[in-house]
């Protein structure tokens, strides 16, 4: 969890916020699962989009995760 940090509202009573993942585990395992699902459909679309690549970056290696993100975004405009 984040960090935890202490407020008070106008009756001077103590609430406690606990961050972004404060709804509970359940929360956190939902997050977890998105994450690795758009993970892996970046992996798979490693095979189907043109990485966008910086002009610093290497060309004959394989494309990175963050060159291939940057690539859907030409893919959504073309099926859209």
């Amino acid at each position: 969890m984040g960090p935890t940090t202490a407020t008070f509202d106008k009756s001077g009573d103590q609430s406690i916020n606990r961050g972004p993942f404060s709804e509970g585990p359940e929360q956190f395992d939902r997050w977890s699962q998105i994450v690795a699902i758009v993970h892996n459909l970046i992996m798979v679309a490693r095979d189907f989009v043109e990485a966008e690549l910086r002009p610093w970056e290497n060309k004959q290696r394989e494309h990175t995760p963050q060159q291939v993100r940057r690539g859907l975004a030409t893919l959504y405009r073309v099926t859209m």
